[in-house]
């Protein structure tokens, strides 16, 4: 009799191929999935550097949770540096975790700063604030000039350069869809834009 209850007992631990965690029932299979799983942290870092991006960090949440009172354990920001007409630009970028994992593309949102130089240049939570509120990948760039990118700001100019590098750099990403990215610029932003073409028009005038 006791023979054949050791001989039961080991039946369930070895010919099952499962074990329980929470009352929940988890296959061997389904653990391997998930530890195979990469995080959003790796995700992001393997498109940066696919990307040929060396220069990036990632930030730290904690004392913008602690300011503002919000759960940010879902979220993560990145500051990176990208070559746009051989300059070194700041830009970053935040997501929701959930957003990066999936294997699925998600939308994505590039946020143009109004201002010039260094007023309403961005911080680490610019593009936190949109992913946060709107539940949607961000990515920013400070203009050549602006905060910490190399260059002299053009207010319109060739900086405007900088904009399209960051379009073309995210449709690099395999995590963001092509086809749903969406491009909010601040009224500042858009008068430097036809500022500049107004006097490049009037310099060929003359």
């Amino acid at each position: 009799m006791w023979i054949a209850l050791l001989l039961f007992i080991s039946l369930l631990g070895c010919g099952s191929a499962s074990g329980t965690k929470g009352g929940i029932t988890v296959s061997e299979s389904e653990s391997t999935q998930k530890s195979e799983a990469k995080s959003a942290e790796q995700v992001i870092e393997q498109n940066i550097e696919s990307a040929g991006i060396t220069g990036y960090e990632k930030l730290d949440l904690a004392e913008i949770e602690k300011e503002k009172g919000v759960a940010l354990d879902d979220y993560l920001s990145y500051r990176f540096f990208y070559e746009s007409d051989g300059l070194q630009i700041e830009a970053y970028i935040s997501a929701p975790k959930s957003q990066i994992v999936t294997g699925k593309q998600s939308p994505c949102l590039i946020y143009n700063h109004g201002g010039n130089r260094n007023y309403s240049s961005l911080n680490e939570t610019d593009t936190l604030y949109y992913a946060y509120n709107i539940g949607m990948i961000c990515v920013a760039t400070n203009y050549r000039g602006c905060g910490n990118s190399e260059g002299t700001d053009e207010f319109g100019g060739d900086d405007v350069d900088d904009v399209t590098k960051i379009v073309d750099l995210c449709e690099e990403f395999d995590y963001i869809d092509n086809s749903k990215m969406l491009i909010r610029m601040e009224i500042l932003f858009i008068l430097s834009i036809l500022t500049y073409g107004i006097q490049q028009k009037a310099e060929s005038m003359l």
